[in-house]
């Protein structure tokens, strides 16, 4: 794979059937990329979304463990061991809030924005859990190569883009400008 974006299963190793998606160049995922932990191992059911540079994990990084516990870590060094902080709930406690704040059936159309993408695969019921951070959470990362989703501006940005292309079936990348600016954040 080179110079595009995609999904790769693993086909060997003790992590066979982990599932890398991301920008690859040169058959190496760069940027920020979506681990789903799918190998039969203590990991299975984790999510992975975070920057890679140099073939290795490094800069902003949200973890997910498969029972609800989460992690966010600015400056991530895959040669560290790191434990839960916090939850699905809390990790970034922004996001929750409007996303709660908003109308019902603007959360069920989050939902079925992200179901459409093949981003969320839960209830259709505009109920905060899980499986809706990893959605947002992936989506942010397709649309502005971020999972940094502490500041209210970035959620918000994320949360109208997701409704903003609710009739699409792809993420669709935002304005470069758009991009440098949340960098910047």
């Amino acid at each position: 794979m080179n110079n595009c974006f995609g999904s790769r299963i693993t086909g060997s190793g003790k992590f066979i059937g982990d599932e890398w998606i991301g920008h690859y160049k040169f058959n190496r995922i760069v940027g920020i990329a979506t681990v789903l932990a799918q190998a039969n191992n203590k990991w299975k059911g984790d999510v992975r979304i975070g920057e890679r540079k140099n073939n290795r994990w490094s800069g902003n990084m949200l973890y997910i463990w498969h029972g609800g516990e989460t992690r966010f870590e600015q400056e991530w060094d895959q040669d560290k061991v790191y434990y839960s902080n916090s939850t699905v709930n809390d990790v970034f406690r922004p996001l929750r809030k409007l996303y709660e704040s908003m109308p019902r059936n603007k959360r069920i159309a989050i939902h079925n924005s992200l179901t459409k993408k093949r981003l969320y695969s839960a209830a259709i019921d505009g109920v905060w859990g899980r499986n809706t951070l990893i959605g947002i959470g992936r989506f942010a990362a397709e649309y502005l190569n971020t999972i940094d989703l502490r500041s209210l501006e970035n959620c918000s940005i994320v949360l109208d883009a997701i409704l903003e292309q609710s009739a699409l079936v792809r993420t669709k990348v935002t304005s470069a400008a758009k991009l440098n600016a949340v960098k910047e954040k």
